[in-house]
Formats: structure tokens, C-alpha cells, sequence
């Protein structure tokens, strides 16, 4: 009996195994629907990039270059996210962010870091084709997933697809892109979440066409200096403005009176100091620094002081600080190309702050220059000319950045 007891007992464990093997779970990577079950879901990276319109004032056809790039993997963790520097010259750029790109990757660089990260890696992306020729990428369509290609999302036969916006809005129940602006980091992460969750699709994201560019096409790839050299115009060729304005209400509006102008040269020299006469009693002295007996014994009319201005502003390069409302209220024929704007220098460009609410020339003379703009407790249109001539000494190397947009 005891004997039976043993043979039924080992009969039993037997089976047990057996059934125990042969139940195992099988891994992940191997039961989802991939050209590639050998690849695990690590080998998956989420690309997005977002592009820049290049070309010069007054073009109608623009060229279109990569300005951000986001990888993220499989779980969501970032693998890189820069910004790129455009080859092209700064008032190529058709954005009013340059602030982002100045200090950007070069593109030859940054073909270079996307080439090591995705080499082997099977690329997921949200209607790929761009990013994919935009950074001259190599891999072949079975490395390529594009989530853009799964069924849920198309609108019908010739119609098109969801956008990544919308798709991501039905799917994760969340809104992206809520800016003019988009974010490559945003939209990789979110074309990675989706990507998860239509595991069972992933054979139907891989690309019919292929996205490969010759290799004879493919830029150097050896490292370049972020910004090009620049060659500045001569030190004569720049000429400092400050204009003092009386303000007045109209309504909902605010009307500028122009009443002193005052230009200086590279070399602080005043080249003009001048008053306009204008109809009006109140000349808001505290705020303009205009006294009324030195106003009314030396101002000229409009037409005059515009006349000198003309004379000496003729191909010259103006700086000031938001310099663009003064030589409107001047009626200055002055070309974009030959403005300098201070309120675009390094310190207020590239802080978001600042950028929004830009301090006063006072304060940001205090802060740079550690000098007072006024006389006599008075605001001076000549020590802000000089001042903004300073600034913009201080900042030349920048002088592509304070070219008016």
C-alpha cells in the first residue's frame, strides 16, 4: 500500500511540473503584434521635432528647419530635448522666440547626437515623415513607428488623420499644445503614451513608404561653432535716439505727444537735441524732464525737427530702447534691418520675466551700468541717449539678436 502510496505521489508531482512549464507566461515583448518580437519595449524611442520658417524680409517662399528636438523612451524619461541654431543669419529666423535658439545646437551637431541615440532603435513618432527626413535618419521602415497610421485615428479613406492634439485629447483625455507654440518635448511624450496603449497595432505603424534619404545627401556631420562669425557694421554707423513723449488719454487710448529728441554717436557726441513744438500747456515735466522756459524759448516745429532727423539718421543704424514707437511718432522711413532694440539684449531676451514686462531704461541703466539717468531730479533725454548707446556698447556682440523683428 505504501508502495502505491509513493509511485502515486511521484506520478503527481510529475504532472504538476510539466503542466507548470508548459503554462509559463511568455514575456512581454514576444505576444504583441511586432515586425521585431525579439525587441523589447526598451527599444522603443519617441521622437518629435519642431520646425522654424527661414528666409529673408519680404520672401514669400521660406525654407523649413528643424529648431527643437525630444527623444524620450519607452517609460517616458528623456533621452534629449535641445534647441537648434539655424546656419541662417538670426533676421532669417521667422520667430519672435530667438531668445530659445541663440545658444542652440548646431544642426550638424544635432544630426550627429540623433544618429548615436536611435541607431537600433525602432523610432515612434506622430506622423513621422518631417522629423524623420528633417534630421536626414536612416533607419528602415520596420525600425519606424508611426502611431499617426493606427486605425482609431483616421477621419476616412482620402480625408486624412487626427492630429496629435486631438488624438491625444481622445485617447488620454488631456489637451497638449495649448499654445501658439508648440513643445517637441510635450508631443514626444504624449505620442509615447499612446503608443503604449495601442500595443496591438504596432505592425500597423510601420510605415508603407520609406522615409530614408540617400546617403550622398547627408550633411557633414563634424562638430561646427554655434554661432557663425559676425561681421558688425562700423562703430560710425550707429547712432543712439531717445525721444520724450507727454501722454494723453483719449477714451480707451493713449496718445504720445512727441517733445524732445535727442541723438548721440558711437562715441557719446551729441548729434541732435532737439524740442518740438506742440500745441498743448501741459508738459508733464516730471515725466518728460521738459521745462517749460527752455521748451517754449527753443522748440521747432514738427516738420523741421523731422527734416533733421531725416539728415542724420540717413543710412545709419538706430538703437534705442523699444525703439520701434519712437520712430513711428517721428514718421522715420527706418527699415527694420537698420534698428537696434535694447529691450532685445541678453539680460531682458533671455529672461522670461523681463521679456514680459521689460523694466524701465532707468532701472535697467541702474541695474547694467550702475549710472542715474536723471538731472537735476529730472528724467534727461541726453543722458538716456547716452545710456542706450552704453547698453548697446556693452551688448554689441549680441547686436544680430536687437535687430527689430
Amino acid at each position: 500500500m505504501d508502495q502505491k502510496i509513493s509511485i502515486l505521489l511521484i506520478f503527481t508531482l510529475f504532472f504538476v511540473q510539466s503542466v507548470t512549464s508548459d503554462a509559463t507566461i511568455t514575456p512581454f515583448a514576444t505576444i504583441t503584434h511586432q515586425a521585431c518580437p525579439t525587441l523589447p519595449p526598451s527599444c522603443n524611442s519617441s521622437l518629435d521635432c519642431e520646425f522654424m520658417h527661414i528666409g529673408p524680409q519680404g520672401a514669400t517662399i521660406l525654407n523649413t528647419v528643424v529648431a527643437q528636438v525630444a527623444i524620450v523612451d519607452y517609460d517616458g524619461n528623456i533621452i534629449l530635448n535641445e534647441y537648434v541654431r539655424p546656419d541662417a543669419p538670426i533676421s532669417y529666423w521667422r520667430t519672435p522666440r530667438d531668445y530659445l535658439y541663440i545658444n542652440g545646437t548646431s544642426p550638424a551637431q544635432m544630426v550627429s547626437k540623433v544618429h548615436q541615440i536611435v541607431k537600433d532603435k525602432i523610432i515612434v513618432g506622430y506622423n513621422l515623415y518631417n522629423d524623420i527626413t528633417g534630421l536626414w535618419i536612416t533607419n528602415p521602415p520596420d525600425m519606424l513607428r508611426d502611431v499617426e497610421l493606427c486605425p482609431k485615428y483616421s477621419l476616412g479613406r482620402g480625408v486624412g488623420t487626427l492630429s496629435l492634439k486631438a488624438a491625444v485629447q481622445m485617447d488620454l483625455n488631456r489637451t497638449i499644445q495649448r499654445s501658439n507654440f508648440h513643445d517637441a518635448l510635450e508631443d514626444a511624450l504624449a505620442t509615447m503614451e499612446l503608443f503604449r496603449i495601442n500595443r496591438d497595432f504596432w505592425d500597423v505603424m510601420i510605415p508603407k513608404r520609406d522615409f530614408r534619404v540617400t546617403k550622398t545627401s547627408v550633411p557633414t556631420l563634424a562638430p561646427c561653432p554655434t554661432a557663425a562669425p559676425v561681421c558688425l557694421p562700423p562703430t560710425d554707423d550707429y547712432i543712439a535716439l531717445n525721444l520724450m513723449s507727454a501722454v494723453f488719454s483719449r477714451g480707451k487710448k493713449k496718445e504720445f505727444i512727441p517733445l524732445h529728441v535727442t541723438l548721440v554717436d558711437y562715441g557719446q557726441n551729441i548729434v541732435i537735441n532737439e524740442y518740438i513744438l506742440q500745441n498743448i500747456t501741459d508738459l508733464q515735466t516730471n515725466v518728460t524732464g521738459v521745462i517749460p522756459e527752455i521748451y517754449y524759448a527753443e522748440a521747432r516745429n514738427f516738420t523741421d525737427v523731422r527734416s533733421s532727423l531725416i539728415n542724420k539718421t540717413d543710412s545709419k543704424i538706430i538703437i534705442g530702447y523699444s525703439v520701434l514707437p519712437p520712430i513711428k511718432l517721428l514718421k522715420l522711413d527706418q527699415k527694420k534691418a537698420k534698428m537696434r532694440d535694447l529691450q532685445r539684449a541678453p539680460p531682458i531676451r533671455f529672461d522670461p520675466i523681463l521679456r514680459k514686462q521689460p523694466p524701465s531704461i532707468d532701472v535697467f541703466a541702474k541695474n547694467e551700468l550702475n549710472i542715474s539717468l536723471l538731472d537735476h531730479g529730472l528724467p534727461s533725454s541726453i543722458l538716456r541717449a547716452k545710456a542706450t548707446m552704453l547698453l548697446y556698447q556693452k551688448y554689441r556682440a549680441d547686436d544680430e539678436l536687437m535687430i527689430q523683428r
